[in-house]
């Protein structure tokens, strides 16, 4: 399968922790009981929001969403007798707190809804931490829900075997329950938990725990973009070709081919070993949807700007891919019912064929058009009708989100010809850094190569660069991240080097938008060519540089003379210089098709070309 797959194989994560759930909302396990106060068991010992056990008075089944419930069916299995929702505090209760009622005889009850004895009191310090010593749990009762368990003496949120306190996203953490992949991070150290759904993150770049690196993460001949392992559409670097470049077919296989077919194909020019991946459609009419990935190749309009794609969606099945997947239409006798996702293709791509160019709508060409996906619904669909998988279902929720919202976190991957597909992130249930916003909590007080406060992307284009790709710098605070990265994205470092390092008309290195009005302007329409981590200055950037009327300074002195005769770019004609004149009357395709390396290269052998 092709890129897609990553969303798949996510959802089944989610549905592997289901599996578990059902499989064991049949068992129970006991646990304490402070005085009076219901009936209920504690939840699972060793998991974060277990399923219920019996109490002094049965043995009912059920989960236990202690802080993260939405109605009573989602407390049954809690202990204490906490067995009712609060629902407007999304907490699990055994009384009333407003009229005290729903406690044993001798018994109080508490602000939080817990039932204490009616001498047992909390007393907190300034900051709220209770005072009082514990032996026992039940000696917690009267404290605040998240110091409710009594660890070596001190009343905390929770111990390696009484989890109920977190939602099912924590990990307990010296009596604290903190997520399992946080917000944000500075190294991969605080990334060491972040597994969920059976989809890790653990590496640290740009403040977002992340798959894999550039340097590490990922297996031989895969690439990584964005914090994904995938196959890279062209040669990944490395190799004699330029980064995206091709020898030979298959090195086009992740430029949106699947498993089953290979449209993709190395295009070579007549005199060298370096092309680049093309789709061999004869024409924009034929090009069908074969240049997408699926499912976004169920679907393709033509398109000359990305209003034209505004309605455009493709329709993807939940239901039925993870059906395809596990192999059955059912789990543990819950059938799975189809749900059809409507998926936006909101950008309008130039995808190259080999004669032509056709404006083709895509998912997307930057992170903000990929659409999160919204998981309640979709899992109300696919188990409607069953009460046990509903119940499930909150658990399974609890246990990836927490009480963030349900929703993966979508990016945009890229494929080709400057478009990309959306896929979910890294870490899906967090934002992916990137595109993930545009908040700011950040003032102009210090410079870019500055630790300190955040910083507003308006301060100047350095800035802007830089919160392009890690927001946390203009959310949270300027550190030594934002600062390296500052050094890779603007043109001027911290050190004092030059970035803007070739001409906007000339294949190169990714370049600043702060460079001049030219590149600026290209960034806006091809982000890619000024993605100093995936992306590159390749002739798409080119070609969009000399369409550009910002750009006609740049590119248009000398007629078509838009490159170094040392450098490979557009063809030449030979009346540019006494250089060109000499390469072309060699080599004829220097002038009439592309100046290629071969061309490049003899420029560099002439003593009338100024190479060295």
């Amino acid at each position: 399968m092709s890129r897609i797959r990553h969303s798949v194989i996510t959802v089944a994560g989610l549905f592997a922790v289901l599996s578990l759930v059902l499989a064991c909302a049949s068992g129970g396990g006991g646990g304490p009981k402070p005085g009076g106060g219901g009936n209920s068991g504690t939840g699972g010992a060793s998991g974060s929001s277990g399923t219920g056990g019996g109490g002094e008075g049965g043995a009912p089944t059920g989960i236990c969403l202690l802080n993260n419930c939405s109605s009573d069916d989602q407390c049954v299995g809690c202990s204490f007798g906490r067995d009712k929702c609060d629902v407007p505090n999304n907490r699990c209760v055994a009384c009333d707190a407003k009229t005290g009622q729903g406690c044993a005889t001798g018994e109080k009850c508490t602000s939080f809804g817990t039932c204490a004895p009616g001498d047992l009191t909390c007393p907190t310090d300034g900051q709220g931490q209770p005072t009082i010593t514990c032996k026992t749990t039940p000696d917690c009762a009267a404290c605040d829900p998240l110091h409710q368990v009594c660890v070596a003496g001190k009343c905390q949120a929770c111990s390696p075997s009484d989890m109920q306190g977190c939602t099912g996203a924590d990990v307990c953490k010296q009596g604290a329950c903190v997520p399992k992949c946080p917000g944000s991070c500075t190294t991969n150290a605080d990334c060491s938990t972040c597994d969920l759904g059976g989809k890790t993150a653990k590496y640290c770049e740009n403040h977002v725990c992340v798959a894999c690196t550039a340097t590490a993460g990922c297996d031989p001949g895969l690439s990584c973009q964005k914090g994904q392992c995938v196959k890279p559409c062209g040669i990944p670097g490395g190799g004699t070709a330029p980064v995206g470049g091709c020898q030979q077919d298959a090195e086009c296989y992740g430029c949106g081919n699947t498993e089953a077919t290979e449209k993709w194909q190395c295009k070579l020019p007549v005199n060298s070993n370096q092309g680049t991946c093309v789709h061999p459609a004869a024409g924009c009419t034929d090009l069908g949807g074969a240049a997408l990935p699926p499912p976004f190749n169920s679907v393709t309009n033509t398109c000359s700007k990305d209003a034209d794609c505004a309605n455009v969606t493709a329709d993807f099945d939940v239901g039925k891919a993870i059906k395809d997947l596990i192999g059955s239409d059912k789990i543990l006798g819950v059938k799975i019912n189809n749900s059809v996702l409507k998926y936006p293709m909101k950008a309008c791509a130039s995808v190259e064929l080999f004669d032509k160019k056709c404006g083709l709508c895509v998912p997307c060409k930057t992170d903000a058009e990929c659409t999160p996906i919204d998981l309640d619904p979709i899992v109300t669909d696919l188990f409607k009708g069953d009460p046990l998988a509903t119940i499930a279902a909150a658990f399974l929720m609890d246990q990836l989100f927490g009480k963030e919202k349900h929703q993966l976190h979508m990016q945009c991957q890229p494929v080709a010809a400057g478009y990309g597909v959306c896929v979910p992130c890294s870490n899906p249930t967090k934002g992916c850094g990137a595109g993930s916003g545009t908040t700011s909590n950040g003032n102009c007080d210090h410079d870019a190569c500055t630790k300190g406060a955040a910083l507003d992307p308006t301060c100047d284009l350095c800035t802007a660069a830089v919160c392009t790709v890690d927001q946390f710098c203009c959310r949270a605070g300027w550190d030594d991240l934002c600062i390296k990265l500052a050094n890779t994205v603007c043109p001027v470092t911290c050190t004092g080097g030059a970035k803007c390092t070739h001409n906007p008309c000339k294949l190169g290195t990714p370049m600043n938008s702060v460079c001049s009005e030219c590149v600026n302007a290209v960034c806006k329409e091809s982000p890619l060519c000024c993605n100093a981590l995936v992306g590159d200055w390749d002739q798409q950037c080119v070609d969009k540089a000399n369409s550009l009327t910002e750009c006609a300074k740049d590119c248009n002195a000398g007629g078509n003379c838009v490159h170094s005769e040392c450098d490979e770019g557009a063809a030449m004609p030979a009346s540019c210089s006494s250089c060109a004149t000499d390469v072309c009357a060699t080599d004829a395709y220097c002038c009439d098709q592309k100046w290629d390396v071969f061309c490049a290269n003899k420029a560099k052998a002439l003593q009338t070309c100024a190479c060295n």
